[in-house]
């Protein structure tokens, strides 16, 4: 019973992604763009979570206050993949920390999501936006993962005028940089 109720669980959340990454696809989702504060969005995703996640040591650091026109709901969904991910990678037996940091570049703004997770091998990472790719083959439904988070985090960024990179060392962690323009 208990593996029947796990694997259900697997499938509905698998469900949910699949419909979420094909209405994108569709462009059959509205995105509502606002002039947003960063730094006061982005506290609000780490109070929120430092809530329900006491294993996880969440900061945020912030060089410069900056407006960006974001849609709050989808942002904040491919920021929570971002967090997510690094929980589903940490190490075992280790603190996981996870920074946000924003980062001012001219006429740009940089958000990374550095964790000290596991890591990705360099072979991977050019794959790892692509829809259905799971970096670990025998990945199991307790450990996770569809292969649609991160894909779905790259079209929300696309949504917002945006780019999404990657920067991993097995062992040491992963930067995850999502870049917007400055409202």
């Amino acid at each position: 019973m208990r593996t029947i109720h796990s694997k259900s669980i697997a499938l509905n959340r698998l469900i949910e992604e699949l419909f979420l990454y094909s209405k994108f696809d569709a462009e059959a989702i509205q995105f509502y763009f606002e002039r947003i504060q960063l730094t006061k969005f982005l506290t609000h995703i780490v109070e929120e979570f430092q809530l329900y996640n006491q294993e996880v040591h969440l900061e945020l650091n912030v060089e410069e206050d900056v407006y960006v026109y974001i849609d709050r709901m989808q942002m904040n969904r491919a920021i929570i993949n971002l967090i997510e991910n690094s929980m589903k990678f940490k190490k075992q037996n280790e603190l996981l920390y996870i920074i946000l940091e924003v980062i001012v570049v001219d006429d740009l703004v940089e958000i990374k999501v550095r964790d000290n997770g596991q890591g990705i091998p360099e072979s991977k990472l050019p794959y790892v936006f692509d829809h259905f790719y799971r970096g670990e083959e025998a990945r199991t439904s307790t450990t996770g993962g569809s292969g649609l988070g991160l894909a779905i985090v790259k079209q929300i960024v696309a949504k917002h005028n945006g780019r999404v990179k990657i920067q991993s060392k097995l062992d040491y962690g992963t930067t995850v940089t999502i870049i917007l323009k400055k409202a």
